[in-house]
């Protein structure tokens, strides 16, 4: 439990610092399931999810700060679904942050230097 705690922390230490330069920002609730790393990966099976980027959450929300955290983007090709996951640095422990659905590609990736 400590570390699932300790890992939120790390999570969300950005938001604090983020809050000093964008005043106009909260705090919000977000509902999140987590778990058991294998069990997160048996719901990506499950619902046919296979993984389309991975990239690392930062201490401080900088790119230099330390690995604080890992974010997984799953896709599943044929209906479009999406899911988002963070996982610890230890990989013991997964949240699901999102699972969405009906899913629109901006047409405008890979012109105009996006």
């Amino acid at each position: 439990m400590k570390k699932i705690l300790v890992t939120i922390a790390l999570l969300f230490s950005f938001v604090a610092h983020a809050n000093e330069d964008l005043p106009t920002l909260y705090n919000g609730t977000f509902p999140a399931l987590c778990g058991d790393t294998e069990e997160v990966k048996k719901v990506a099976r499950d619902k046919e999810m296979i993984i389309f980027s991975v990239s690392n959450g930062r201490a401080g929300a900088t790119p230099d700060g330390d690995i604080a955290f890992y974010i997984t983007h799953w896709v599943q090709p044929q209906s479009g679904s999406q899911m988002f996951t963070a996982t610890t640095v230890d990989g013991k422990q997964t949240c699901i942050l999102f699972i969405s659905f009906d899913t629109v590609i901006n047409p405008n990736i890979g012109n105009n230097g996006i």
